[in-house]
């Protein structure tokens, strides 16, 4: 029970599949896109108020941190929040 190639095509069977594919891959571009809106969204206001929790936080506190060293401190916080943005 061989079907031709031709058969096959002239069916319409492989449209259907081709166009739940193409559905298929949009859905998943939409959801990167609204991954990136919220990262641009997300890691501006996270990084805000971490500057201000730092700002608040005692001088003893910020003095254990070494100058220059600061921005190591932000590292986990953008990776958190760029993780946070895309789940």
């Amino acid at each position: 029970m061989k079907v031709s190639l031709k058969k096959w095509v002239a069916s319409g069977s492989p449209w259907v599949w081709l166009n739940a594919g193409a559905v298929a891959i949009s859905v998943v571009l939409v959801l990167g896109l609204l991954g990136v809106f919220a990262v641009l969204l997300i890691l501006p206001l996270g990084i805000v108020t971490f500057a201000f929790a730092w700002a608040q936080l005692p001088d003893r506190v910020r003095d254990l941190v070494p100058d220059g060293w600061h921005v190591v401190i932000l590292i986990p916080l953008v990776v958190l929040l760029g993780w946070m943005s895309f789940s």
